[in-house]
């Protein structure tokens, strides 16, 4: 694996992101399908149990075994399927367009959509969008999410939002 990912392998948030990959194991068994928007070099996307795997990055990366890679735009490709679980962590922020990007995300998900980002960071050149509060995250979403935890690693906090995507579905169905 990578050296970015050997540097980060301990970090909390990704101990919350595998426990809660895990959790849905433990809740429904095995899940169609799983798909890691902007992995990098990081093997997240193994972790829970799925019976397909899907990353996308528009850079190239290592292959993971088991894991179906696409290199390109994810808004510019086009997905034949919805996945069951969507995962994008610390990407929207280099986005110039994060509220299209995220009602993609939220348009290929099934069960649950999980996002993470930088939260009251200084800017960073590489980031389009810098001092993201949870007002913000809830600006570009457009609704609340069924889990937020924010979480600190080496002076920094993200925020981890779960979006359950049937609970969604359905309220928005009684409005």
């Amino acid at each position: 694996m990578s050296s970015y990912w050997e540097e980060r392998k301990e970090y909390n948030y990704y101990k919350h992101i595998i426990n809660l990959l895990n959790s849905y194991t433990k809740k429904f068994g095995q899940m169609q399908s799983i798909l890691d928007v902007g992995c990098s070099n990081t093997p997240i996307v193994m972790y829970g149990d799925f019976k397909e795997r899907t990353s996308i990055d528009i850079n190239n990366r290592p292959d993971i075994y088991g894991v179906k890679k696409i290199i390109g735009d994810f808004m510019k490709e086009k997905f034949r399927y919805n996945f069951s679980v969507v995962m994008c962590l610390q990407t929207i922020e280099h986005v110039k367009e994060p509220e299209k990007f995220i009602e993609k995300l939220f348009s290929i998900s099934s069960k649950f959509l999980i996002i993470s980002l930088p939260i009251n960071w200084n800017p960073i050149k590489y980031h389009v969008s810098n001092n993201i509060t949870e007002s913000t995250v809830y600006k570009w979403t457009k609704t609340k999410p069924s889990l937020t935890e924010m979480v600190s690693d080496a002076g920094h906090i993200r925020g981890i939002f779960e979006y359950d995507i049937e609970r969604i579905r359905r309220d928005n169905r009684r409005k």
